[in-house]
């Protein structure tokens, strides 16, 4: 079961709730009318999935990702937007947010995207994630991994594809391992750098040059 809670004004709460009991793998955990109410219930809940307005009172996207990311660590945070380009939208993913999900999505998208997130995926697309990754971008509020630490040549080729957004079976795929095995290097890349998430490895990997130096010779092999 997949607990998920739902930030959003009303229009939005309910549009994406009456699409999400229609599964019975999704369970509504909570919606939130603001910030600080979806801060208590994901504290409270711990859900796996949080789906969160960019414009929301009280507090934005970013604050709202910063503050799960602390508070409920397992969670992953998708935001929802008309617009994945908006300032809001590729700061909260620079934050570690799984990326995002339009408003006006079709069912087959927005359960898809869901079950891709809690799969270990990110919904960035590479234009976004050029954009929210970039040099440019507002710098890391931790300030952790400014510099580049020494990886294996297999870690930097599976961080190369966390950064362009694939699942772990899209690595898998890619790297010609097996699942578990990706899962085992992903635990190790987070230790050796402490970072929380794959989101935090994906902006690392795109601002190191990672992502640009193997991108290619990945992209070749799926």
């Amino acid at each position: 079961m997949i607990r998920i809670i739902i930030a959003a004004e009303e229009e939005v709460r309910k549009n994406f709730s009456d699409i999400l009991r229609c599964w019975p793998e999704f369970e509504i955990a909570g919606q939130a009318r603001d910030g600080y109410d979806l801060i208590r219930l994901a504290n409270a809940i711990q859900p796996e999935i949080a789906l969160v307005d960019e414009k929301f009172p009280f507090l934005d996207g970013v604050e709202l990702t910063s503050a799960l990311n602390h508070r409920s660590p397992n969670t992953n945070v998708i935001i929802l937007t008309k617009n994945p380009l908006a300032p809001a939208v590729l700061s909260a993913i620079n934050h570690g947010a799984a990326g995002y999900l339009m408003k006006n999505a079709q069912p087959t998208q927005i359960i898809a995207g869901i079950k891709y997130v809690h799969s270990g995926g990110s919904l960035i697309s590479r234009d976004v994630a050029v954009k929210a990754f970039s040099k440019g971008s507002e710098p890391r509020k931790d300030g952790k991994a400014k510099n580049r630490i020494k990886m294996t040549r297999q870690e930097l080729r599976l961080m190369a594809c966390i950064g362009q957004g694939f699942s772990n079976k899209e690595i898998a795929q890619a790297l010609k391992l097996q699942n578990g095995t990706i899962r085992n290097y992903i635990s190790a890349i987070l230790q050796k750098t402490g970072f929380r998430n794959r989101t935090e490895v994906a902006i690392y990997a795109h601002n190191m040059g990672i992502v640009k130096e193997t991108k290619s010779s990945l992209n070749d092999r799926i």
